[in-house]
């Protein structure tokens, strides 16, 4: 398995977190990151966490790189891109 690490961060409350995302290198999804629903709250958490606050996307994040969403299966895991806008 091939891992990529990667740092979301929103530099509406200056926050940063380090998530490592799996290659899919089979199947439906060959090609994109999966990012599992434990990794999805621990950013969002880490990355704003305020209820009601709308500064981020579904991963909390704002600016730098962003995690294109392609597709969410039955166990809530997100398929993903990423795209890097520094």
């Amino acid at each position: 398995m091939f891992y990529k690490k990667v740092t979301l961060t929103n530099n509406f409350h200056n926050s940063e977190v380090s998530l490592r995302l799996e290659l899919m290198e089979s199947g439906k999804y060959k090609g994109f990151y999966k990012v599992s629903p434990n990794q999805t709250k621990r950013a969002y958490n880490k990355l704003c966490g305020i209820s009601g606050c709308t500064c981020g996307d579904t991963f909390g994040s704002r600016g730098g790189v962003h995690l294109e969403l392609i597709n969410q299966d039955y166990d809530n895991n997100y398929y993903v891109q990423i795209n890097d806008d520094e």
